[in-house]
């Protein structure tokens, strides 16, 4: 069944019963945007940051979705899992908010610095696609993000043409999210140069494919 309620409130051991029950993976950390919300498993509707989390639960593999929530019930989530907190993913030109594991932000700054440039620049179009539209990063759009997050290694042909084809059939494009969302933000610098000619030089959209990003 969904997991509606992530907080304790009905019960003191409520989010250790979730973590008993379901196999949790954090997918993303995404700082809001100016006028933006997403609904929170653990209480009020959040306004500046959340993680996406998914479930599954360990006996019953149908039962599976994914759920938000704020960065406390996060961390818990985390602890309980003994899993590392995700970096954040954030749009706007000046970023106050830090870490709270120090521990975790200089390790996910050690593998940040390994990876290829093209995976960074496929998970930023894949955040930046997050950002602006109302969706979670479902079945294999997740193993792309979880791949280019960690990985050493440059991703596959397959993975860049499947990010490629979920942001058009939105029908946008990856300068046409970034222009809508200047509209009403001050927007970090992006650079995807190394990955739209990795894709061109390496023939990745055959057969007249949009380029999307």
């Amino acid at each position: 069944m969904p997991i509606e309620d992530c907080s304790n409130r009905s019960s003191i051991n409520n989010r250790q019963n979730i973590v008993n029950e379901y196999d949790l993976i954090p997918i993303s950390h995404i700082q809001l945007l100016s006028n933006q919300t997403k609904q929170n498993c653990c209480g009020p509707a959040l306004t500046d940051s959340y993680y996406v989390f998914s479930y599954k639960n360990k006996l019953n593999p149908n039962d599976n979705g994914y759920f938000n929530v704020g960065i406390h019930c996060a961390n818990e989530f985390l602890q309980l899992t003994n899993q590392n907190a995700l970096p954040i993913f954030n749009i706007l030109m000046n970023n106050n908010q830090q870490n709270n594991n120090v521990n975790n932000n200089q390790q996910n700054n050690n593998v940040n610095n390994q990876r290829p440039i093209i995976n960074k620049q496929l998970e930023n179009a894949i955040n930046l696609f997050i950002a602006h539209n109302d969706v979670n990063p479902f079945g294999y759009f997740y193993k792309i993000l979880n791949f280019v997050r960690t990985a050493n290694a440059i991703t596959n042909d397959a993975s860049i043409r499947e990010v490629n084809r979920v942001i058009g059939s939105y029908f946008q494009t990856i300068p046409d999210i970034i222009n809508s969302l200047s509209q009403h933000n001050n927007l970090r610098a992006f650079n995807f140069t190394e990955l739209h000619n990795h894709i061109i030089n390496n023939n990745i959209l055959p057969n007249g494919n949009n380029l999307t990003i």
